[in-house]
This record gives C-alpha cells, structure tokens and sequence, in this order.
C-alpha cells in the first residue's frame, strides 16, 4: 500500500472536483453564496462574502393593436350593426366611409398623427364625438342621439381606446 492517508486524499480531491464539476453544470458559481452558505472564518480572518445577482429580464413588450384594413373593420362592424349600405367617403388623410343604417363611421389613416389629430380637432369642437382609436384608425358615430354604446360594443371585439365625448 501506499503512503497512509493517499487513498483518502485521492478520494477527497475526486470529490471536491466532482462538486465543482456538478455546481458547474447547474449554474451554481462563485459569488453566488450567502452569508448563510459562507464557512465559519477563523478570528481575525475577513468574512466579507459578496454576492451577485443576475438582473432581471426585461418584461415583454405590449403587442400593438393590429392595423386593419377599412374592409376588415367593415366586417366587424356588420357583425353587430346594420351595414348594408356603404358611403365611402375620407377624413383628413383617412379613407374609409359611413355605414348608413348605424351611422357608424369607419377610417384608416396612413399614420397615428392623422388619427391624433382627428380625436383632438373633435375635442375641441362644441359638439365633440366619441371615437374608438386602434393603431391608425378610429370608427365614430353619427348618430346624434348615441351615446357611444356602439363603440363600446365593438371595443370588446377589435380592441382600441374610447377617445372623445360620450355620454
């Protein structure tokens, strides 16, 4: 046999690497102990353990509303409103037109601006309308008796945010 003790240290230094290996491959590293993990220290040795912490990922973004075409939002809106009769017609730099029977207007605008500014002008109108705005187009009513209901209605089907005056 060997020197007294060398099968020990064989076998201790085999098990220290294998721990090292294991905490390796687990993701345990150095700098990742707590005060609480940490060795007693003997007197007069530093006990400063210093840990680090991984930052946390950053959260996911909010999925943009999808941007329809006129034709998409006129299907939706024919779901639940008469929509037989279409009067195409433009707002500023938005295209769309009016659904006759429900007084519901439907526009696509080319950017978010035209849409803001659409919203604001109304706003600031006397008789200010309720809108529901998506990512580049807003449907409206006509209806001078509405309240906005409709838009609300639809609001749980497309999305968008109510904008405007609504009773």
């Amino acid at each position: 046999m060997g020197a007294p003790g060398g099968r020990t240290r064989a076998h201790a230094a085999f098990a220290v690497a294998a721990l090292a290996t294991a905490l390796a491959l687990t993701g345990c590293t150095a700098g990742t102990a707590t005060d609480a993990d940490a060795p007693s220290a003997s007197p007069g040795a530093s006990t400063d353990v210093r840990t680090t912490s991984v930052p946390a990922a950053p959260p996911e973004p909010t999925p943009a509303l999808p941007a329809y075409t006129v034709e998409q939002l006129r299907q939706t809106v024919s779901q639940g409103y008469p929509c037989t009769t279409w009067t195409a017609a433009t707002l500023d730099a938005g295209t769309g037109g009016w659904c006759q029977e429900s007084m519901i207007g439907i526009f696509v605008f080319p950017d978010q601006t035209g849409v803001e500014a659409v919203v604001a002008r109304s706003a600031a109108s006397s008789e200010p309308q309720p809108f529901l705005v998506g990512n580049r187009w807003l449907i409206t009513t006509s209806d001078p008796a509405s309240e906005g209901s409709e838009l609300i209605g639809l609001q749980d089907v497309i999305g968008g945010s109510l904008e405007g005056e609504s009773g």
